[in-house]
C-alpha cells in the first residue's frame, strides 16, 4: 500500500497509483461489473474482425473493380490493375527483346554488322528495349501507387458494413476514432439488426464478388452466431440483477462465444 513506503508520491506506480486509503470499504461481491464497459469492449472487438473481413474483401474487389471514380479506393483498383497489365507486357517485351537479341547476333556474326538485315534486327532489338524501359518506369510508378494502399472507410464493402448500421440509427462517433457508444450497442444487438449487419455483406458479395459469395455466406454466419451469443449474454446482465440463475445462464452463453 502506498502509505506504507512513507507516502512518497514516487512510489505510487507501484501502488497501482492509489495515494488515499479507499472512502468505503466496500465487499467485492457487492461491486457491481461495469456491464455498459464490458459491452462496449466486446462489441467493438467482434465488430472490428468483422469490420477487417470486409477491408480483405475490398482488397480482393480491388482486382476486378471497373468503376473509374475519383475515391481512393477506386484509383487504388485501377493502379493494381495497370500494374497486373503492365507486368504481363513486360514479360513478353523481355522475351521479344531476347529473341531479337540472338537473331541480331547470329545476322551479325553471319552477315556481318554493317548489312540491311541485321541493322533492321538490331534496331528492332534496340526499340524492344526501350519499350522494356519504359515499361519498368511504369511499374515504379504505379507499384509506389499501390502500397499507399486506399482509405479504410472507402472499400465498398465497409462502405456497406456502415450503411447497414446507419440504417437502424447506428452513427459513429466521428472526432473519437469512429468508436461506438452504449445506445448503439442496444441497437445492433437487436437480432432484426445483427441479420441486416451480416446480410448486408453477403449480399455486396454476390453482386461484386459472386466467385466468393459461398466463402463470404460460410463466414457471415460465424459473425451471426457470435453476435448473436454475445447479444444473449447483454440481455442477461443488461438492466437486469445477476442472481445464482442468471450467473448460469452465463456460464451457459459464453463458453459458446469463445469456440
Amino acid at each position: 500500500f502506498y502509505l506504507v513506503s512513507g507516502s512518497v508520491r514516487k512510489q505510487a506506480q507501484h501502488f497501482y497509483n492509489c495515494i488515499f486509503e479507499p472512502i468505503f470499504n466496500i465487499p467485492l461481491e457487492q461491486v457491481y461489473p461495469p456491464g455498459l464497459h464490458i459491452t462496449l469492449g466486446i462489441f467493438t472487438k467482434i465488430f472490428t474482425l468483422l469490420e477487417e473481413f470486409c477491408h480483405q474483401l475490398d482488397l480482393e474487389l480491388a482486382f476486378h473493380n471497373n468503376d473509374d471514380g475519383q475515391s481512393s479506393f477506386c484509383l487504388y483498383s485501377q493502379e493494381l490493375q495497370k500494374l497486373q497489365m503492365y507486368t504481363a507486357e513486360i514479360l513478353e517485351a523481355k522475351q521479344s527483346q531476347q529473341n531479337l537479341e540472338e537473331v541480331a547476333t547470329y545476322m551479325v556474326l553471319n552477315l556481318g554488322e554493317s548489312h540491311h538485315i541485321t541493322m533492321q534486327f538490331m534496331q528492332q532489338s534496340a526499340e524492344r528495349a526501350q519499350s522494356v524501359q519504359q515499361l519498368e518506369a511504369k511499374i515504379a510508378a504505379s507499384t509506389r501507387a499501390v502500397k499507399k494502399g486506399f482509405l479504410f472507410n472507402e472499400g465498398p464493402f465497409v462502405k456497406e458494413l456502415d450503411k447497414a448500421l446507419q440504417g437502424f440509427g447506428v452513427h459513429r462517433q466521428q472526432y473519437f476514432g469512429g468508436a461506438f457508444v452504449g445506445n448503439h450497442v442496444h441497437a445492433a444487438l437487436k437480432v432484426f439488426n445483427i441479420n441486416k449487419l451480416c446480410t448486408s455483406i453477403l449480399c455486396a458479395a454476390q453482386e461484386k464478388l459472386p466467385h466468393k459469395a459461398e466463402m463470404v455466406e460460410n463466414e457471415t454466419v460465424k459473425f451471426l452466431n457470435v453476435f448473436t451469443l454475445f447479444a444473449k449474454c447483454h440481455a442477461i446482465y443488461d438492466n437486469t440483477f445477476i442472481d445464482e440463475a442468471n450467473v448460469e445462464k452465463l456460464g451457459t452463453c459464453i463458453p459458446y462465444i469463445l469456440v
